[in-house]
Order: C-alpha cells, then structure tokens, then sequence
C-alpha cells in the first residue's frame, strides 16, 4: 500500500458516515389528526405534510402550517357532527337556523387559539407541522360564535365533553383494529 493515510482516512469517513442517525418519526406523524385525550387535557390535532419538492423552507413550513389547519378543520366538521346529531328536534325557527349555520362547516371562528406545536423534518426534506387546540379552547370559541341561539350556546356547553369522548373512543378504536 503506496500512501496508508488515504486508506485510514477512507475508512474512518465511512465509519463516521455509518453513524449517522436518523431521527425517529414522532407517533403524531403516523396517529394523524383527530380528537385525542392525553395526559395534559383534551385536544384537537391538526397534521399537515409539505413535500421536499419546494425548495424554499420557509414556504415548505408554510405550507405544511396552512395543511395541518385545513387538516384540523376536517376533524373540527367530524366533530360538530357528533355534537349535533343528538340535539333534541326542536320546533323553533331560530334554534334550527342556528343549528345549520353551526354545523355547516364554518368553522373559521373555532381556529382561535390553534398552535402550530411540532414540526418535523424527514430525511427527504418532507416537512411535517402538528397544530393543535384544546377542547376548553374549542368550547369558548363556538359558544362564541355569531348566529347561534342562547339554547344551542348552552346545549354546545353541555354536551361538547360528550361529543369529544365519543369521537376520541371512535378513533382509538380505528387505531386499535
């Protein structure tokens, strides 16, 4: 061998290459969206995906950020459907026009306090983006929101920790199967 340090030096890249580590995907990249109970509270999550094909990262993250909220308004509709399909048939006008306006899908007042909490980046430049809102959060906003009727306020106030349990059971059971 004419120059021995090439070959240590050779070597010593590959070995050095060998341990490079790739961060571990988060559970939340996998789990997805969906209204979820933990340790700290009662939450909605919102995942969005950017791909490495758009070379600006900060319009990566935007965009991944912009995916997870339209991500979480799709649980936010899952949701309102759970919430309202036991409401009592009531006969007065104002409380039924309430009740369609609120499960319509306008759910833009409801992404008050929505927090982009994570981001990941995968080993392909995919960016990943978690957002979440808890459900006091959740709960606030929609009595909040303007066309409801004080009945459907009140009945939105008692029956959204109910609703919560029943859409949460429904995806854990999803993920159990």
């Amino acid at each position: 061998m004419k120059n021995p340090g090439i070959f240590l030096c050779s070597v010593m890249l590959l070995c050095l290459g060998g341990c490079a580590t790739v961060a571990p995907v988060p559970g939340w990249v996998t789990r997805g969206s969906g209204a979820y109970p933990g340790d700290q509270g009662r939450y909605f999550y919102g995942v969005g995906r950017a791909s490495a094909d758009i070379k600006d990262q900060s319009l990566r993250f935007e965009t991944a950020d912009n995916r997870a909220r339209a991500d979480i308004r799709r649980v936010f509709d899952s949701y309102t459907t759970y919430l309202m399909k036991d409401m009592p048939e009531q006969k007065e006008a104002g409380v039924e026009r309430s009740l369609s306006t609120f499960s319509s899908g306008r759910v833009s007042g409801l992404l008050s306090g929505v927090q982009v909490t994570d981001r990941f980046t995968d080993e392909k430049g995919n960016v990943f983006t978690l957002i979440l809102v808890d459900l006091e959060t959740f709960k606030k906003n929609a009595v909040l929101m303007e066309g409801l009727s004080p009945e459907t306020r009140e009945y939105i106030r008692k029956q959204a920790d109910g609703a919560f349990d029943r859409v949460s059971g429904s995806q854990e059971k999803g993920l159990n199967r």
